[in-house]
């Protein structure tokens, strides 16, 4: 797909898939189509910043101001947490781990909705994290390495 403007140009690998992505696009097409960044001399004018800086981040807030709310929760990140552990416990709260629970919900067939590891309850998020009986005993195993970790490492 390619949209062309006298003033730019875009293109995609893909062509978009759906009308709720087409509508998504069209409506940014609208809210930024507003957005003027004038050159001067020495960087860019912004008319939506009163000091008429442009930051990538002034951009994002107005976007995200005009869009609808969001209704997952609002969490503030820590850097010193790795990424992957940011991006697993966000798809947890959002409800997308593949569990089977959540597999059944898209309508995915599954053998059966049992947790694969204790054969006993439904497998939610919650079930598999918190209260599995082999990933309470996975967690007792970790945690204990991590003190034992620490003793070896004040000898």
């Amino acid at each position: 797909m390619r949209i062309t403007d006298s003033n730019y140009t875009w293109s995609w690998k893909s062509a978009m898939r759906g009308e709720g992505v087409l509508a998504e696009f069209t409506n940014l097409c609208s809210l930024i189509n507003n957005v003027r960044i004038t050159s001067v001399p020495l960087g860019f004018r912004f008319n939506l910043n009163k000091d008429g800086i442009y930051t990538v981040n002034k951009l994002r807030s107005c976007i995200d101001s005009m869009a609808a709310p969001s209704q997952g929760v609002k969490i503030d990140w820590s850097k010193s947490v790795p990424l992957n552990v940011r991006c697993f416990v966000w798809k947890t709260l959002a409800r997308r781990i593949l569990v089977s629970s959540n597999l059944s919900i898209r309508g995915i067939a599954v053998e059966s909705n049992l947790c694969t590891l204790c054969d006993a309850e439904i497998e939610t998020e919650d079930h598999l994290l918190v209260n599995c009986k082999i990933a309470e005993e996975v967690r007792e195993w970790i945690l204990a390495g991590v003190v034992w970790l620490k003793k070896i490492s004040k000898i």
